[in-house]
C-alpha cells in the first residue's frame, strides 16, 4: 500500500513538472511570435523541449537559434544528443564533431561522441572518447566511471574485465573507496575467478557497512566459490545472527525473508557436504 501511495505521489509530482514546462513553453512561444529573431528565446524553448524529450522540436529550436547566430556550444551538443535519442547517429556524429571543432577538450562533447560511437558499434573508439571525457572533466562523477565499466563488462572478455577494474581504480583514486566501486570490483574479480582478491575487498566492505547481514552472506558465497567451506559456514552463521538482530521494521520485509531462505539453504548445504 505504501509503495502504491509513493508511486502515485511521484507520478503527481512529474505531472506537475510537465505541466509547468508546458506553461513555460507556451509563454516562450508567445514571446517568439512577438520577437521572431530573438536567439535567446529559441534556445530557452529548445532546452524545455529537450527536458520533455521532445527531440525533434528541440532540434528545430536549437538549429533556429544557431542560424540566428547563437555561438553556444551546448546547443550543438544538445542537437547531437537529440539525434542520438532518435537513433539518427550519422546526424548526431556530424553535430558533435562540429562542437569538438570549437573545443577539442570539451568534456560533455567528448562524452557524447563516446556514447554515439559506442551506439554505432564502434566500442573501441567509443571507450577512447569516454575515457578522454573523464580525463578532461573538472568534476569526476561516479556514474561516468560506472558507465564505462558497464560497457567493458558487456564485452564479456577477460581483458575487458581487467580494463574495467583499472577504470574502477581510477575512480577510487579520484573519489575514494565508494561502496559502489568496491562492490563492482568484487563482481569483476569473481568473473576472473580471483576469489582471494574479491574476499579482501569484501572484508573492507564488511568493515565499512552498518548493516552486516548481506555483506557477510556475500563473503560466505565467495568463500564457498573458493572451496573454503569452513569459513563460508562461519560467515553464513554470522549473517544469520545479524539478520536475527534486525528490528521488526526490517525483519519481516519480503527481501529479508528471501535472504533468510538463502542463508538457511547455504548452511544446510554446507553442513550436508561437510
Amino acid at each position: 500500500m505504501m509503495l502504491k501511495i509513493f508511486s502515485m505521489l511521484i507520478l503527481s509530482f512529474l505531472c506537475r513538472i510537465h505541466d509547468d514546462l508546458d506553461v513555460q513553453i507556451e509563454h516562450l512561444s508567445k514571446q517568439i511570435q512577438a520577437s521572431p529573431d530573438n536567439v535567446t528565446l529559441y534556445s530557452k524553448r529548445g532546452d524545455l523541449f529537450f527536458q520533455q524529450e521532445k527531440w525533434t522540436k528541440s532540434i528545430r529550436d536549437f538549429e533556429k537559434s544557431t542560424q540566428l547566430g547563437n555561438p553556444n556550444l551546448d546547443a550543438q551538443i544538445k542537437i547531437a544528443l537529440a539525434w542520438y535519442e532518435l537513433d539518427q547517429l550519422d546526424f548526431a556524429l556530424e553535430y558533435i564533431d562540429h562542437a569538438l571543432e570549437k573545443d577539442l577538450n570539451h568534456s560533455l562533447a567528448l562524452w557524447s561522441k563516446g556514447k554515439i560511437l559506442t551506439k554505432r558499434g564502434d566500442s573501441t573508439n567509443g571507450l577512447f572518447f569516454l575515457k578522454k571525457a573523464i580525463e578532461h572533466s573538472p568534476k569526476k562523477l561516479p556514474d561516468r566511471f560506472l558507465e564505462i565499466v558497464q560497457l567493458l563488462e558487456n564485452e564479456e572478455r577477460l581483458d575487458s574485465y581487467l580494463e574495467a577494474i583499472i577504470i574502477l581504480d581510477e575512480g577510487i583514486a579520484h573519489l575514494g573507496r565508494l561502496m559502489v566501486f568496491q562492490e563492482k570490483k568484487v563482481e569483476l574479480l569473481c568473473k576472473l575467478k580471483k576469489y582471494d582478491s574479491a574476499i579482501k575487498i569484501q572484508t573492507e566492505i564488511i568493515n565499512a557497512s552498518l548493516r552486516k547481514e548481506r555483506v557477510y552472506f556475500k563473503r560466505a558465497q565467495l568463500y564457498q566459490e573458493s572451496n573454503n567451506f569452513l569459513l563460508s559456514l562461519k560467515d553464513a552463521y554470522v549473517s544469520r545472527e545479524a539478520l536475527n538482530e534486525l528490528s521488526i521494521k526490517y525483519r519481516f520485509l519480503r527481501s529479508t525473508r528471501a535472504l533468510e531462505q538463502q542463508i538457511d539453504q547455504m548452511i544446510n548445504q554446507l553442513i550436508k557436504d561437510d
